[in-house]
């Protein structure tokens, strides 16, 4: 919710560290705060996503979108490291 904010080493859409699982998606709005200090993998599963309306999304580690996966960016601030 808004003010929130979530914490995490990495953040695995859509499947786990090692493969594809199922589908997923995860929305940051307005408010939101999402802070990630390893990967951040949107796996390639059709409906897969992550999408960013709003808030603040900061990644230091990798980020890998995998063919078929989305990052939608409609809004919001992000801070993505590298590859």
């Amino acid at each position: 919710g808004t003010g929130s904010t979530w914490s995490s080493h990495s953040l695995y859409i859509g499947g786990s560290n090692l493969a594809a699982g199922g589908v997923g998606v995860v929305t940051l709005n307005t408010g939101g705060k999402i802070d990630l200090t390893g990967p951040m993998v949107v796996w390639g599963n059709s409906g897969t996503a992550f999408n960013l309306a709003g808030g603040t999304l900061n990644v230091t580690g990798t980020t890998a979108i995998s063919a078929g996966g989305l990052l939608n960016a409609t809004n919001g601030r992000n801070a993505l490291a590298p590859p």
